[in-house]
């Protein structure tokens, strides 16, 4: 019996034993986290009278009365835990119920999340198609003298499809950090830094914005993925590129204290409303969409750079300031 006990007690889901009445005759640890039971009470205490939402006292005692073995979805309105409850008559024990309770509340929380995803792709994708769309139709109708006309539209077009190519890849980018497990390596960080920091210079230079790279070469190789680390460094500095204005500056530095590798990418360009700071990280949060739209962003690259961090066991801080520049620090322990 000691043994059934001690795996009743480290159950994950809720035990309850109650009769027809409700009063609880058992009950496992759980359960008396879930519905906060008192502690070290030899007295039977009825479920009716727990600190718990009414429509769930309500759902469990027509339950009681009209056993019908169903699943309830229900809300604690006390810390907006959800969970699935379900009550079973115990055979062979006349008027004893049986009484689960699983904390799905992550799991709501997910499916919400995953539900604002698709709202928001479906939204990100409706704009480049409509005016692919509605280019593709200009072009058409467009007499065969109009050769400038036919070229604007062109443009433009080639804009907006290469615009939905790199939201298609930003999508499955953003797939792959979430679902699966990257291999990590030994690599020669620094190096990929300074391959990539050589590359974004001309891009800089091209907005006739300075890119400035300072990277130890002497330090230890990095133990992480390369393809993940070299994904969160291009999409840090086409940010950073696409935020500051010309004859701006950018910063790229990566150096080694307390057992850490420490990215800095800081530029003086528009900055970032301290209200927004917290939510830039999510997936198609913009600050100014109109703008964001017009530089050609996706919304994806920061929840680009968070899950890569995230797969590192790593942080990130944010410094900004409106007009005045922004700073992404990336802490990466050693693995």
């Amino acid at each position: 019996m000691d043994n059934l006990k001690l795996i009743f007690n480290n159950l994950k889901d809720g035990i309850l034993l109650i009769d027809k009445q409700g009063m609880i005759l058992e009950a496992n640890e759980s359960a008396k986290i879930l519905f906060n039971l008192p502690d070290k009470s030899n007295k039977i205490t009825s479920f009716f009278d727990l600190d718990i939402d009414s429509k769930i006292k309500a759902a469990i005692r027509e339950e009681i009365i009209s056993p019908n073995n169903r699943m309830l979805e229900l809300e604690l309105s006390r810390d907006t835990a959800v969970l699935l409850l379900h009550l079973k008559p115990i055979y062979g024990r006349d008027n004893s119920f049986l009484l689960s309770a699983k904390d799905i509340t992550k799991q709501r929380e997910l499916d919400t999340v995953r539900r604002d995803f698709i709202a928001n792709v479906s939204h990100e994708l409706k704009t480049p198609i409509t005016g692919i769309k509605l280019l593709a139709d200009a072009i058409c109708q467009s007499p065969d003298s109009e050769i400038a006309t036919t070229r604007r539209f062109a443009e433009r077009l080639e804009k907006e499809t290469s615009r939905l190519v790199q939201l298609v890849n930003d999508l499955l980018d953003l797939s792959k950090l979430e679902s699966l497990e990257p291999k990590f390596e030994y690599f020669d960080l620094a190096g990929l830094l300074q391959e990539l920091g050589d590359e974004f210079r001309q891009k800089a230079a091209a907005k006739d914005i300075l890119l400035l790279i300072n990277v130890d070469k002497k330090m230890p190789f990095f133990q992480g993925n390369p393809e993940q680390l070299e994904l969160l460094i291009i999409n840090l500095l086409d940010n950073a590129i696409r935020y500051t204005q010309p004859k701006g500056e950018i910063k790229l530095n990566l150096f080694f204290k307390k057992q850490k590798f420490i990215i800095e990418v800081a530029d003086n360009g528009i900055g970032i409303p301290k209200k927004d700071i917290g939510r830039i990280f999510e997936r198609f949060y913009r600050v100014d969409k109109a703008r964001s739209r017009k530089k050609g962003g996706t919304g994806l690259g920061l929840a680009i750079v968070k899950h890569v961090v995230q797969n590192h066991h790593g942080s990130i801080k944010v410094d900004s300031q409106v007009k005045k520049g922004s700073k992404f620090t990336l802490s990466l322990p050693v693995n």
